[in-house]
């Protein structure tokens, strides 16, 4: 069964969950779709053959700006705030 996990976004813990499995940021580069980087390197850096991406690189900034107007953009259009949230199974 699924379990809700109680996370501080950017703090240790949600990083080192993050580092374990697949987040909505990796969902684009599991399609193809991503500009920064490939299926095949995702899957490197989620099965621990190569170090995680820089973490302050414009690729990591671009993310996180996009996903602040996304929750900016779905909060004005439903009038619901979305919260990130970690499920483990």
């Amino acid at each position: 069964m699924p379990r809700l996990e109680n996370l501080r976004q950017n703090s240790t813990d949600w990083h080192d969950w993050r580092r374990g499995g697949l987040g909505s940021s990796d969902a684009p580069v599991v399609m193809g779709n991503s500009p920064w980087m490939t299926p095949r390197k995702l899957w490197s850096i989620k099965t621990h053959r190569i170090d995680e991406a820089d973490p302050d690189n414009i690729a990591t900034a671009a993310g996180v700006n996009s996903k602040r107007r996304r929750g900016r953009l779905t909060k004005r259009e439903t009038a619901e705030i979305m919260e990130p949230h970690c499920v483990s199974q």
